[in-house]
């Protein structure tokens, strides 16, 4: 009878034991099965071809000013800084494929079918407000934008003055140099007498053929400079203050609120490849600059 009795739970406990293995291994069968099911779907999503429409742009006519930066090189005016000195400006679509896109530009009388247009306004009286005009054709994709009609038009308007100071970057400014956060300085962008540094020049005028003191007339030609920053010639191991630092040497970009410093002398105190920036509204500016291989970033406000 004992024997009987152990022969039977033995035989119970090996029924348990053969039903948990089973259970297991279809456990483990659903989660193979499941796992090729997630890989085979996930191949296939991968390998799903891309929407044709993904990537199609709706192309718009917005026009982009750029001012001089060299006699032959033309930058982009941050933000399109409606507002400037500069009587010779390049006007520009995005769009510089000519097959693609159909340009025309309207500029006074001028018609003029291309991406990109320059004018020359020193003829012209200042200061005065103009207005470009552009449009632009394409075929239409009506698959993808069934609101496509393949044109689109926009007009850009700015004012050419002769006056540096109706530009809002000039005047004062009260930064900190990244590298000294702790200490502030004034610096002030203003003009001087050609080979006067200490001179200021209190009308300064933009005329068709360079820049002159608008106070004594057309005879003295005037030059940028910006006095108060104190900046470390790490070739002379010692600090310079920049009342005698030119600004215009190659070339200096100027806007309503934006300076852009040619790069033409890296190794001398020179305030090169770099910009100066003021909002207009909040007066908050920032700068960058390479001077006497170091880079600098500045911070600060207008003061006046």
């Amino acid at each position: 009878q004992i024997f009987v009795f152990f022969s039977a739970f033995s035989n119970l406990d090996f029924r348990i034991v053969m039903s948990l293995q089973m259970k297991i291994l279809a456990n483990y069968s659903y989660l193979i099965v499941y796992t090729i099911l997630w890989m085979l779907y996930s191949c296939k999503r991968d390998d799903a071809p891309e929407n044709p429409c993904s990537r199609v742009i709706v192309p718009t006519a917005f026009v982009f000013m750029d001012q001089p930066i060299s006699t032959y090189d033309f930058e982009p005016t941050p933000e399109n800084d409606s507002l400037t000195i500069e009587r010779k400006l390049q006007f520009r679509s995005q769009y510089s494929d000519t097959n693609t896109y159909k340009h025309v530009w309207y500029i006074g009388a001028d018609t003029v079918y291309d991406y990109s247009v320059s004018k020359d306004f020193s003829r012209q009286p200042t200061p005065k407000t103009y207005t470009v005009y552009h449009s632009v054709r394409w075929n239409p994709n009506k698959v993808c934008n069934p609101t496509d009609d393949g044109y689109d038009s926009s007009a850009f308007t700015f004012r050419i003055t002769d006056r540096f100071y109706d530009l809002k970057v000039m005047g004062k400014y009260r930064v900190v140099i990244d590298s000294s956060p702790l200490d502030s300085s004034d610096i002030e962008f203003y003009f001087s007498k050609f080979g006067f540094a200490d001179s200021v020049i209190k009308n300064p005028i933009a005329g068709p053929w360079g820049h002159y003191d608008g106070d004594v007339g057309l005879a003295a030609e005037i030059e940028f400079r910006v006095k108060g920053l104190r900046l470390f010639n790490i070739s002379e191991n010692r600090w310079f203050d920049t009342k005698v630092e030119r600004l215009d040497g190659g070339h200096c970009m100027i806007s309503n609120s934006y300076i852009k410093f040619a790069a033409y002398n890296r190794g001398t105190l020179s305030m090169s490849d770099g910009y100066f920036k003021v909002n207009p509204s909040s007066l908050i500016c920032k700068g960058a600059f390479y001077n006497a291989n170091r880079y600098y970033t500045i911070s600060g406000r207008k003061i006046n």
